[in-house]
């Protein structure tokens, strides 16, 4: 199998639309409430459940560092999934979109992107992703994503990838 090393670049939402949404809130695009303290964003995430229930998860990940081997892609037909930190600290994605006449992710076009503090991101249906990755120190990620009795979790094998992270 071929080993293939693929460069972390900057978490933008035009980048990362193709695999989902980028939650990154400006000032300028919010609503100031109560005392003038709060501002809130509106509707930042169009959730895509089907016919199941929204459950929210927590991860706690360990810091990676170096090339980090990216052994399998995971994709969730039945729904969208958000992956937002609540340790300020940078973090990786990595993405793939589907091969173009079979079931399972494009090795050849997987894509890492580099997420700040402060950013988040949520999956489209069925986008082919690896686990989230910490940076830095231990992270706790809080998940939302389907729950309900179907299975909504299919991985595909990708072997001999490394991501490097933005330096």
């Amino acid at each position: 199998m071929t080993e293939t090393t693929i460069q972390a670049e900057p978490l933008t939402a035009a980048a990362f639309a193709p695999f989902g949404q980028v939650i990154d809130p400006e000032p300028a695009t919010g609503k100031r409430l109560g005392f003038g303290t709060t501002i809130r964003f509106d509707d930042l995430i169009a959730f895509d459940f089907g016919d199941g229930r929204a459950k929210l998860d927590v991860y706690r990940v360990q810091p990676a560092t170096g090339a980090i081997p990216v052994p399998f892609l995971e994709r969730h037909p039945l729904s969208t999934q958000l992956f937002a930190a609540l340790t300020p600290a940078p973090f990786l994605v990595v993405v793939a979109p589907p091969l173009a006449d079979a079931d399972g992710p494009d090795p050849a076009r997987i894509r890492a992107f580099q997420g700040r503090p402060g950013q988040a991101i949520s999956y489209h249906r069925g986008t082919w992703h690896g686990a989230i990755l910490a940076l830095e120190r231990e992270t706790d990620f809080i998940a939302i994503d389907r729950g309900g009795p179907e299975p909504n979790r299919d991985v595909a094998d990708i072997g001999g990838v490394s991501v490097l992270p933005l330096r």
